[in-house]
């Protein structure tokens, strides 16, 4: 919740209860992401924490706080373990739990143009990021490379004098497409390989 914490329960239709949190590191919880016996909770104002699921010890991810990741809008691990963070204002992290490293990607380092990253999506191979001005971005982790993609070249969007929006708050995969939740300009279509399939506006 925004504002009250992190809350469980035991099954859907079951009485829910606030998790202890004696350090208020989890009052304003953004989103979610479970990893075995983990918890990973991004923040919108402590960064990002752990809770074991069986003990509910929550702490902090000291070295992602140092790094500046502290306004957190998505998590996703990618297939070789690591967590990538999307943080409101500073950029895309990577994070590796076993070794505590921390790797920043944004608009200072010339990786992204954008340091809002609103959204992101891991699936084998690649991770999709989604920010809030500078389009989207797909990232090959075999090949360390990075590709962007501007929405305003291929999306037919009304309400922006037909240009699609690089306003990017949701992403998700299926199959061989992607799907980009733009804000004002519905969802945008494509392959995977981050060539234009369609558009779909509001209207």
């Amino acid at each position: 919740t925004l504002g009250s914490g992190l809350w469980l329960a035991d099954d859907p239709d079951g009485e829910w209860r606030r998790v202890k949190d004696k350090g208020s590191v989890v009052r304003f919880v953004q989103t979610l992401v479970r990893k075995g016996s983990f918890l990973y909770i991004g923040t919108l104002d402590r960064g990002v924490a752990v809770m074991h699921l069986e003990t509910e010890r929550i702490r902090r991810v000291d070295r992602l706080w140092a790094a500046g990741a502290k306004n957190i809008q998505a998590l996703a691990f990618d297939d070789t373990g690591k967590l990538w963070v999307g943080d409101n204002g500073n950029g895309l992290y990577r994070w590796d739990p076993e070794s505590d490293e921390v790797t920043r990607y944004s608009k200072g380092s010339g990786t992204i143009s954008d340091d809002f990253v609103l959204a992101v999506s891991a699936t084998p191979g690649e991770v999709l990021v989604g920010t809030f001005g500078g389009g989207a971005y797909r990232y090959s982790i075999k090949g360390d490379e990075w590709s962007h993609f501007d929405m305003t070249s291929v999306v037919d969007c009304p309400s922006q004098r037909g240009m699609g929006s690089n306003e990017i708050r949701a992403v998700a995969e299926a199959g061989s497409l992607a799907y980009f939740g733009t804000q004002g300009c519905g969802v945008a279509v494509m392959a995977r390989s981050l060539k234009y399939a369609s558009g779909a506006s509001p209207n």
